[in-house]
């Protein structure tokens, strides 16, 4: 299940379909889809769209495609969407979000193989995929960002548009063109070949996204630069609060506060924000404080019941106040 119709949401259940099956298919067959079909030709020939023929020639499978008006070329696809509709949504669940949705629906359509049969056939439906199976490709070694590929010019800013949103690239490739890949959570940005930088895509036009790693050569040779830019201002407001007060300490501490905001190249956003406002509560404004802080929330066994864990929602307020939230039970299909 996706949560919308474009292309590269079409690519991605494509992918986690075959990660599903353990292959991929040497032929599939579709509808006259537009997301596929840019124009129908006579009979089965149809011109494919650019990023589908893309998309299905870095998979290696060929596409067919029904006639139209010849609905009984889909066999029995659509009494399949009934089946799954009266046995796992009736009556409607409770759902959390849609990687869990989808999770226990495949977890429910692996537990049919053992005990349903193929109709008109005594063999279950296990041991028909495990004979076909046979006659699938091997999935690629290494993990593949599906979605649609494009080329975009970084700006004087270092930034890059991608549907009326703007995503940071490193400084050092202002001015150059990259190749993207928009996902269907994601934007993904490569030069030669080598990822430079990877956003969660938004479809707010307009809106500015930010990497503050991306900035680090600019923020080393003028540190005073960083307490009133964008790409600061876009993190929790406790690095604001961080940064105005160890700058008023003097030229050095400013220079640590950068190579505080380094440390997230091995910490994520909130476990650095917990950091340094406990540090700010010592009156530690370099690096080093920041660091032992860090250790002593991950290791150190007083701090250890104070640590978000990862199925947890969290929220911190102040160094001595950490609310911690449980999300619900998964929902339960079978």
């Amino acid at each position: 299940m996706s949560e919308s119709e474009r292309q590269e949401a079409l690519f991605y259940s494509h992918k986690l379909a075959f990660e599903y099956f353990d292959g991929i298919a040497q032929k599939v067959r579709y509808d006259n889809l537009s997301q596929a079909v840019k124009r129908i030709l006579r009979g089965k020939l149809r011109e494919e769209s650019d990023h589908f023929r893309t998309f299905r020639e870095l998979y290696g499978f060929e596409a067919e495609f029904c006639e139209r008006g010849k609905g009984w070329q889909k066999r029995d696809v659509e009494g399949l969407v009934g089946y799954v509709r009266r046995n796992c949504f009736s009556p409607v669940p409770t759902i959390r979000d849609l990687e869990e949705c989808n999770r226990e629906l495949s977890e429910w359509c692996k537990s049919l193989r053992a005990k349903r049969k193929v109709y008109g056939t005594g063999e279950l439906v296990g041991e028909r995929y495990e004979e076909e199976r046979r006659c699938f490709r091997a999935l690629p070694l290494k993990e593949i960002d599906v979605g649609i590929h494009a080329i975009a010019k970084a700006n004087h800013y270092s930034l890059i548009s991608v549907e009326g949103a703007f995503y940071s690239v490193p400084t050092r490739y202002a001015y150059h063109q990259v190749d993207i890949v928009i996902t269907i959570k994601e934007v993904i940005a490569s030069y030669k070949g080598e990822e430079i930088a990877r956003h969660q895509r938004t479809d707010q036009k307009g809106r500015q996204i930010f990497d503050p790693l991306h900035y680090l050569s600019v923020y080393t040779e003028k540190p005073y630069t960083a307490i009133n830019s964008k790409p600061i201002r876009q993190l929790p407001a406790i690095f604001r609060k961080f940064f105005e007060c160890a700058y008023h300490k003097g030229y050095g501490t400013a220079r640590e506060c950068i190579k505080v905001l380094e440390l997230l190249r091995s910490y994520s956003v909130e476990e650095l924000g917990i950091a340094i406002e406990m540090a700010m509560s010592y009156e530690q404004y370099d690096v080093e404080g920041v660091k032992q802080v860090l250790i002593q929330l991950r290791h150190s066994s007083p701090w250890r019941g104070l640590w978000p864990q990862p199925n947890s929602k969290y929220e911190y307020r102040n160094t001595k106040q950490i609310q911690m939230t449980k999300k619900p039970n998964a929902p339960n299909f079978t």
